[in-house]
């Protein structure tokens, strides 16, 4: 059988037009029973699957994940990766063009495209957000001796706003945005009762991976706050956290990890009850009578 072709590549503005051509076009002529099914739920519900694992779309499809790494290439793609940039273009598009109708032509600045972009995260952290992960995490927060709490390069700010307030909640807590040689030190010291809280966005640091697997070896539980499921830190982690960070910006996107880190610090304090409480009342007393604060 010859290799069927690849379509070039579509122009920005016609993304949706060139994929829903692909689509149709392929299920109205040789596409199997699956395959038809597969084509119907990318047609009807791209925005959710632009942001699916290849298995979260089988499941979300009713098919084998297999018919969606083939699909993937019948209908003209190098890989599902490739598939899901194009989709994700799309939305993007979507975001942008809806923006444009409401604010007028040409409103739309590249700020306000981040921020669409980044509600868009917001609401997909909302419809797959598993509350009992979340409860999970906290609750190995809870019992620890210690929390390390690793975050490099662009999840530093992550992992400093995490460990804050884990700090006021928890009594042995330690951040690392760097992986020197006191982090390996500090692993290995602390692994009695300790856990790990390890933040790895796309594209994930390799120190924080090794770093992590290194952490894991030792026996520390892994609690990965990741952009999607099966990402570096999967393999380690004993609970996965996925915060969705899709943008076209260079400086990355933050509004979703850092609005589930804020909601593990709260399912953590619910945890600890009147222990938190205290804690944070103490905190407070102490402010207004050092007068730390305006």
């Amino acid at each position: 059988m010859e290799p069927e072709p690849i379509p070039t590549p579509a122009p920005p503005d016609g993304d949706k037009r060139d994929l829903l051509r692909r689509l149709t076009s392929f299920r109205q002529s040789r596409a199997s029973r699956t395959e038809q099914i597969l084509c119907d739920y990318l047609i009807a519900a791209y925005r959710d699957a632009a942001f699916l694992t290849a298995e979260e779309l089988a499941r979300a499809a009713g098919v084998s994940k297999a018919t969606v790494i083939r699909l993937a290439t019948k209908i003209g793609f190098a890989s599902f990766n490739d598939l899901r940039e194009r989709l994700r273009r799309i939305v993007a598009d979507d975001l942008h063009r809806a923006d444009r109708e409401e604010q007028g032509p040409d409103a739309l600045q590249p700020a306000q495209r981040l921020i669409a972009l980044e509600g868009e995260n917001v609401r997909r952290l909302a419809r797959q957000l598993r509350w009992e992960d979340v409860e999970q995490a906290a609750h190995w927060l809870c019992g620890s001796r210690s929390v390390t709490v690793l975050g490099l390069g662009r999840c530093a700010a992550l992992a400093v706003h995490a460990g804050y307030h884990l700090k006021r909640l928890l009594p042995h807590v330690y951040i690392y945005t760097a992986a020197d040689a006191s982090l390996w030190d500090h692993l290995t010291l602390a692994q009695d009762g300790g856990v790990v809280l390890a933040i790895g966005l796309r594209p994930c640091d390799r120190r924080l991976v090794e770093a992590v697997a290194f952490a894991r070896s030792l026996g520390y539980p892994i609690l990965a706050v990741v952009e999607e499921y099966g990402s570096p830190l999967s393999e380690a982690a004993t609970v996965e956290l996925p915060a969705p960070a899709a943008t076209d910006a260079f400086t990355g996107a933050y509004a979703a990890p850092i609005t589930l880190l804020t909601a593990l610090v709260h399912a953590v304090a619910a945890t600890l009850g009147e222990t938190a409480l205290t804690r944070l009342r103490t905190l407070a007393e102490a402010g207004d009578a050092l007068k730390l604060y305006c």
